[in-house]
């Protein structure tokens, strides 16, 4: 028998990872304990994980039924809360990194000159693009079935390219 997959993510779930975010960056501005930073930061990401987790649920219940109105609706919600979050969290990882934050070996410590030079690049801009693919994502879905889809689908795709590039283009590709 196939395991069920159970979208559980609440706002709570949402509201707690904020607070964390919250707590987290002010901790690592105040505190002299890199241990207590470094875990509370461990604690975060698994929360972010959680979220994350969430919508690799959400999108595969869309996929299972592209027809099923209520999944293609829960799968923009969870892109868009998941879309938000990993915001905010790069934006927090960004002002810890620039400033003179005690624990930015700890913080920082696996990161790659590639992954810090990413992360200085990010800009909201790349949040709203992504959030506009996964809408154009599900039209392109639903219009399958319909008689005029090849025509509808052209100007999509040409915009989901155009904003893929956009993204490319703010991180210094060509």
């Amino acid at each position: 028998k196939q395991a069920e997959l159970e979208y559980e993510m609440t706002d709570a779930d949402v509201e707690k990872f904020y607070a964390m975010l919250e707590e987290g960056e002010a901790l690592a501005m105040s505190s002299t304990d890199s241990q207590a930073v470094d875990s509370f930061f461990e604690e975060l990401d698994d929360q972010f994980a959680y979220l994350e987790s969430q919508y690799g649920i959400a999108m595969v219940i869309y996929y299972c039924d592209l027809n099923n109105t209520a999944a293609s609706d829960l799968y923009l919600q969870v892109t868009d809360i998941v879309t938000d979050a990993n915001d905010a969290y790069i934006q927090a990882a960004r002002r810890l990194y620039s400033s003179d934050c005690a624990h930015k070996d700890v913080l920082f410590d696996d990161w790659t000159s590639q992954e810090l030079e990413m992360l200085m690049l990010y800009t909201e801009e790349i949040a709203q693009l992504e959030k506009r693919n996964a809408e154009i994502e599900v039209a392109y879905q639903d219009m399958q079935d319909s008689a005029t889809m090849y025509d509808d689908m052209v100007p999509l795709y040409i915009e989901m390219v155009q904003n893929k590039n956009r993204i490319a283009q703010i991180y210094g590709y060509d």
